[in-house]
């Protein structure tokens, strides 16, 4: 059967290049470790002798803005270093049981002032207990970043009826993305998958590749560092998870995320 043996090539050539991808994000993400290492070090350093820079007596109010400004400054440099550590998964790390239902609802706290009063969000969650092994803050972000990007897409879509759903059910065989587990064998139940999706922009087939990559953005200059996506994908990589993203360029993107089950 040609059409079965066809399949089969492009469904092990696609397996193919995830795992390529992997490997090469997996590299980068220890050079990336190391340097945000080392430059957090030096960024406390220069917080301190802010510190105690800001104590002295006698200084003038336009230098107290000047090491206002510096401050600022470093503590955005911290925040970037924090993904990028995210991302190469040797950030602050607290493992708990936790209810994932339980996390998207305060994700989606942090979220409803500033979805937009134009787009439609919708929460659906599976009947079905759900926990997971992990760490609460990383979760969050990894879920707020995704419904922000979702958010950013719907609005430069610029049309009426814009809508995201977030969701979560256990996995499923026909789950897309479930053919790129990682990890021991275990059967798809045995992992929950949370769904963003929207009817954004859509993600072009030429730069899906790369999203994952530490500081790509196709966002204009100052709207994104490029670190948000790579500090999902090593978050839910240090949660023995994967993420799998399928997207129809002109209607809308939709983000699978795998944890595996508590037992």
């Amino acid at each position: 059967d040609v059409t079965e043996r066809r399949r089969l090539e492009l469904e092990r050539e696609s397996l193919q290049e995830e795992l390529l991808h992997s490997q090469r994000l997996e590299a980068v993400g220890q050079l990336a470790g190391g340097v945000a290492h080392d430059f957090n070090n030096l960024l406390h350093t220069i917080q301190g002798s802010l510190d105690g820079l800001g104590k002295q007596p006698g200084l003038r109010e336009p230098h107290r803005a000047l090491l206002g400004n510096i401050d600022e400054a470093t503590r955005r440099a911290s925040s970037l270093t924090t993904q990028l550590l995210g991302f190469a998964r040797k950030g602050k790390y607290r493992s708990e049981k936790l209810d994932i239902v339980e996390v998207m609802e305060s994700a989606r706290a942090l979220f409803d002032p500033v979805a937009g009063k134009d787009v439609e969000f919708k929460m659906i969650v599976a009947p079905t207990p759900m926990h997971i092994i992990g760490d609460t803050t990383q979760l969050q972000q990894v879920f707020l970043n995704l419904l922000l990007n979702a958010r950013d897409a719907v609005q430069e879509a610029a049309r009426p009826g814009g809508r995201i759903v977030f969701r979560a059910e256990p996995a499923a065989d026909y789950t897309p993305g479930w053919e790129f587990r990682t990890g021991e064998a275990r059967p798809p139940d045995a992992y929950a998958c949370v769904r963003i999706k929207d009817n954004g922009v859509g993600i072009p087939e030429e730069v899906r590749a790369n999203i994952f990559d530490p500081f790509f953005t196709t966002k204009g200059v100052g709207k994104g560092t490029g670190m948000g996506l790579a500090m999902a994908y090593g978050c839910v990589g240090n949660h023995n998870g994967w993420i799998h993203m399928e997207s129809d360029f002109g209607r809308g993107t939709e983000f699978f995320i795998f944890f595996p089950l508590s037992v």
